[in-house]
C-alpha cells in the first residue's frame, strides 16, 4: 500500500497572487486590510456573546468574498495573534484552492467527529491555520446548523483568538444563516459595479428576519477596470479584486441610488 501523501509544510505552501496579502500589492491595498483589521477587531471585542468569530459572505456569487476571507486572516495573523481561517462552503469550496491544499478532510469530517483537529488543521504562516471544508456532504445546511458545528465552534474559539468563515452567497443558499447567530455577525463583500441595490436589499432582509448582526459590508474592486453594463442596472468587469471602502449596507444602497439618479438626470439632458 502507497505511503499516505504528507501534509506540505508552511514554507511550501504556494499562496495565489490574488488572495496573498504582502508587501507586493499597492499600498492603498494593504491600508483598505489594515483598516478593515481594525474594524473587525473592535467588532469583536465589543461582541455581546463575547464570540471570537465572524461569517464572510456575499449576496450573489462572484464577488470576491473568498478572497476577503484569506486576506482579512492573514492581515490578522500578521498581528501576532491565532488565526484560523475556515472554508464552510460546502458547495463550492475555494480557500483549499487558494493556498493550494488537498480537501480530503477538513470542517465537514471535524463536525462529523470523524478526524481529529491537529489532523484536519493546515498551518499556512505564523499565527494563521486554514480548516478546509472537507470532502463533499450532501446535506450542508444540516451539518453546518447540528449541535456538532456548535460544539466544534466552541472548541475552536477557546484555541484561537480569531476565527474568519468564508461562507456560500446568502441568496443562493441559506446555508450561513444557519449558525451565524453564534458567531460575532456577518460580514458582506460586495462587488463594485457588479452587486446591484436588489440583491443587497434581498440579502439585508434575509439577515434581518434572523436577527444577526450585520458588521458591515467591503466593496471589493478593481478601480481600473473596464467595465460592461448590463441590462436591469446590473454590471460586470474582468477579474482583479482590490478592497478598497468599508461601508454599512445601508450607505452603499443610498450611494446606489444617488449614482442611478445622477445617470437617469445626465440622461435626460
Amino acid at each position: 500500500m502507497a505511503a499516505a501523501a504528507k501534509k506540505k509544510p508552511a514554507s511550501a505552501v504556494s499562496i495565489r497572487r490574488k488572495a496573498r496579502l504582502d508587501l507586493s500589492h499597492d499600498f492603498e491595498y494593504r491600508e483598505a486590510y489594515k483598516a478593515l483589521r481594525t474594524s473587525i477587531m473592535f467588532a469583536i471585542a465589543s461582541a455581546p456573546n463575547k464570540s471570537k468569530s465572524i461569517v464572510v459572505s456575499s449576496s450573489e456569487p462572484n464577488e470576491c468574498k473568498s478572497t476577503l476571507s484569506s486576506n482579512l486572516a492573514i492581515a490578522l495573523a500578521q498581528m501576532e495573534v491565532k488565526v484560523l481561517l475556515i472554508d464552510a462552503d460546502f458547495r463550492n469550496p475555494t480557500q483549499h484552492k487558494i493556498f493550494e491544499l488537498s480537501n480530503n478532510r477538513g470542517l465537514a469530517q471535524m463536525i462529523a467527529n470523524l478526524t481529529r483537529l491537529e489532523d484536519a488543521v493546515n498551518h499556512i504562516m505564523p499565527g494563521l491555520d486554514l480548516l478546509t471544508s472537507g470532502s463533499f456532504v450532501p446535506n450542508p445546511s444540516e451539518l453546518l446548523g447540528s449541535g456538532n458545528m456548535a460544539d466544534l465552534l466552541k472548541r475552536l474559539e477557546n484555541a484561537y483568538d480569531y476565527i474568519i468563515i468564508d461562507t456560500p452567497p446568502i441568496n443562493v443558499v441559506t446555508d450561513a444563516l444557519m449558525f451565524a447567530d453564534m458567531t460575532c455577525g456577518i460580514l458582506l463583500a460586495v462587488r463594485q459595479n457588479e452587486t446591484n441595490q436588489l440583491s443587497l436589499s434581498k440579502v439585508i432582509e434575509s439577515i434581518n428576519l434572523t436577527n444577526i448582526n450585520i458588521l458591515g459590508a467591503v466593496l471589493t474592486a478593481d478601480q481600473g477596470s473596464r467595465i460592461k453594463k448590463h441590462p436591469r442596472g446590473s454590471y460586470s468587469y474582468r477579474y482583479n479584486p482590490y478592497s478598497h471602502y468599508v461601508h454599512s449596507p445601508t450607505e452603499y444602497i443610498r450611494e446606489s441610488e444617488a449614482a442611478a439618479s445622477a445617470e437617469s438626470h445626465e440622461a435626460d439632458r
